[in-house]
């Protein structure tokens, strides 16, 4: 968890002058979907949460990050079904 808070605060908060609070959580939407589904981690074999995920919970159906209509980022969906 300390590792990903000292990403955040450099790659979003430290990284950008926001205005608007809307135009903060876009960013941190869009941040954290890109930190969940593409980018690779040390701890999990150097795979994406979603990949090692999948990888532990074959059978199940797994949903990421939900785009909407004006194309913001949604929460994360965990559709976990037995």
């Amino acid at each position: 968890m300390e590792r990903f808070n000292r990403s955040f605060r450099t790659e979003v908060l430290d990284a950008y002058c926001f205005t608007r609070l809307k135009d903060a959580q876009t960013m941190a939407y869009a941040w954290m979907w890109v930190y969940n589904n593409e980018r690779p981690h040390s701890a999990l074999g150097y795979r994406p949460p979603v990949a090692f995920l999948e990888e532990r919970r074959k059978g199940v159906a797994l949903k990421t990050f939900l785009k909407d209509q004006r194309f913001e980022w949604k929460d994360l969906v965990l559709n976990v079904t037995n």
